[in-house]
């Protein structure tokens, strides 16, 4: 069976770090909402939830019933104990485009394409890497965010 988008683009992310970082997907039917991938690294882990749209639209909510691709109620229960229990989680929304790396809860409720930069897959995975290897300042690549700590170089 051929690979879907979002699996490719999940390898191509995954294929892009520089350092050693266990990752682990989820990918089976019985994990009831778990997310896509567990990262762990030198210090932190993350769950994230892969998401792949042709075309993201200007303006979306991925918890919405109109909008596809969608968190699904279970993954969004999940995603918010998650972070409610301090775990680390994120949503990342990839497309032919480039990517979007939606931190926390940013991915809950209405979200605009236009407040985040398009990111490549290796600025993804450069992403992963400094929050399971460091503590990270999670708003350094959203648009307008004051970089605390490191800024992301466009490639």
């Amino acid at each position: 069976m051929p690979q879907k988008p979002e699996g490719k683009y999940v390898n191509r992310v995954n294929s892009k770090f520089t350092t050693e970082i266990h990752a682990q997907g989820m990918g089976l039917t019985s994990t009831n909402g778990t997310p896509d991938y567990w990262y762990e690294g030198a210090h932190h882990t993350l769950w994230v939830e892969y998401k792949w749209w042709n075309k993201i639209p200007a303006v979306f909510d991925l918890t919405a019933r109109k909008d596809v691709p969608k968190i699904s109620k279970l993954q969004a229960k999940w995603l918010r104990r998650g972070y409610n229990n301090a775990s680390n989680v994120a949503v990342v929304l990839g497309s032919p485009h480039g990517g979007i790396f939606l931190p926390n809860l940013e991915w809950d409720g209405e979200v605009k394409r236009d407040d985040y930069v398009a990111l490549s897959e290796a600025q993804v995975a450069q992403i992963i890497e400094s929050i399971v290897h460091e503590f990270p300042c999670t708003t350094q690549y959203k648009r307008g965010a004051q970089a605390c700590w490191k800024t992301f170089s466009s490639e």
